[in-house]
């Protein structure tokens, strides 16, 4: 909602004067805050994003209102109080809502570093990061877009905030009936773990699709009924002492029951799953695996209609580098 205050950031002048303003030590009605904006803002705004998570700059504003939260000073010493305590009084807030932001390194605490390589490569520092990441449940962190991410020392700290933040769906089992047949009902079922530090907030549908063993050309997919992806929650109550959440996230199985539906020739396949962007049903978000296509599909095993293959396990000189398939996109239909 960046379309009042300084910068689109609620203040300057603010939403409300629940918090002494930036710039003087005293507010000053339609100069610092404007009555009833935030009422006006909030309507509008559930109104008009009615299937859109929509995010404010502040924890202590709107707060009749189920936005998400975008704090723009992660780690900033400054901010401690009117940014990370008062987020911490949403409760469970981030389970449905977007808690996100940046790392702002030019100003207050982190002023002394020139540039966010620096920043994540001070160990205080980036363990204050991963803290604040886990304990928020932090989706995601921009500000930071002008890093340089060739750089072999910023690597792996940037893999680790990658990891940390947002969801990580991890794919411990997939298990499937391996000789099928048309129109008899056969079983799929998995087991995912989200080992990161937020859920995915939409439902986007789950596929399982059979592949040509040598295009990898789908011919045929359903996509499931029980898997409601935005249900898969990651651990609560982080402990940094541990580094690990004192509530484990829970493992999450999803079983169905589909049945080939359409002609097709004998012989041997390959099951995929995917979870598809349903503006256009094409692959988008990624489990965390290696078994991996170009396109977006995970390709979990080889499988026969009519036909027992000699083997299921797909070798792993087969699976492509899921972070460099530049293919993915999405489509409105």
């Amino acid at each position: 909602m960046g379309i009042i205050g300084e910068w689109g950031e609620h203040h300057d002048p603010n939403i409300t004067a629940y918090w002494q303003p930036h710039d003087q030590p005293n507010h000053v009605e339609n100069r610092t805050w404007i009555p009833g904006i935030e009422k006006t803002l909030g309507d509008a705004f559930t109104a008009a994003f009615k299937n859109k998570k929509v995010m404010v700059r502040y924890a202590y504003e709107f707060m009749d209102y189920e936005f998400g939260i975008y704090w723009d000073s992660w780690a900033i010493e400054e901010e401690q109080v009117r940014g990370y305590e008062e987020m911490k009084k949403l409760g469970d807030r981030w389970k449905t809502q977007p808690i996100g932001g940046e790392i702002t390194w030019n100003w207050g605490s982190l002023y002394k570093f020139n540039s966010f390589e620096e920043v994540v490569a001070d160990e205080e520092t980036r363990d204050l990061v991963i803290h604040q990441i886990r304990d928020l449940h932090c989706n995601h962190l921009g500000g930071i877009t002008w890093a340089n991410f060739n750089d072999p020392t910023f690597e792996p700290n940037a893999d680790l905030l990658q990891r940390t933040m947002g969801y990580r769906f991890v794919l411990s089992e997939f298990n499937y009936t391996a000789t099928i047949e048309k129109d008899v009902p056969f079983k799929v079922s998995f087991d995912v773990i989200n080992t990161g530090s937020s859920p995915f907030y939409y439902d986007w549908p789950v596929e399982i699709a059979l592949l040509r063993e040598d295009t990898h050309e789908k011919v045929w997919s359903k996509t499931l009924k029980k898997a409601r992806i935005s249900t898969w929650m990651p651990g609560d109550n982080w402990s940094n002492e541990s580094k690990s959440y004192l509530q484990p996230a829970q493992k999450y199985h999803i079983e169905e029951e589909l049945t080939l539906d359409t002609e097709l020739a004998d012989g041997r396949y390959i099951i995929s799953i995917a979870v598809l962007d349903p503006a256009g049903m094409l692959p988008s978000l990624r489990f965390a695996v290696q078994n991996y296509f170009e396109g977006g599909r995970h390709p979990m095993g080889y499988i026969g209609i009519n036909t027992e293959p000699e083997t299921v396990e797909i070798e792993n000189t087969q699976f492509t580098d899921m972070r460099q398939d530049k293919t993915l996109r999405y489509e409105l239909k």
